[in-house]
């Protein structure tokens, strides 16, 4: 009898805290990688509208021509973006608790 109190304690105290303070946990994780997603999707658009301007030939010129330096922030956008944009899924379990 004593062991069913006891466990009917542990339930009702410490488990229960425990899936409130997950589910609270996962809201807040499943609204973060959300924004990875839109943060990594726009990145990905500015990279693939760099990479156009470069392939049209827009901002090439004489590097002596313009005070920004137009063809080196192209570059670095084309290097850099998908650099963060590509970063592999962060998921850390947000999903696993219904």
């Amino acid at each position: 009898m004593r062991k069913r109190a006891i466990f009917a304690f542990i339930i009702a105290e410490y488990l229960e805290d425990q899936v409130k303070f997950y589910r609270k946990a996962t809201v807040r994780h499943e609204a973060r990688d959300r924004i990875f997603e839109i943060v990594g999707i726009g990145l990905f658009v500015i990279t693939m509208i760099a990479s156009a301007l470069h392939a049209l030939g827009i901002g090439h010129g004489s590097a002596h021509d313009a005070g920004l330096q137009i063809p080196a922030l192209l570059t670095v956008f084309a290097i850099v973006l998908p650099a963060f944009g590509g970063r592999p899924d962060n998921n850390t379990g947000a999903e696993r608790i219904p």
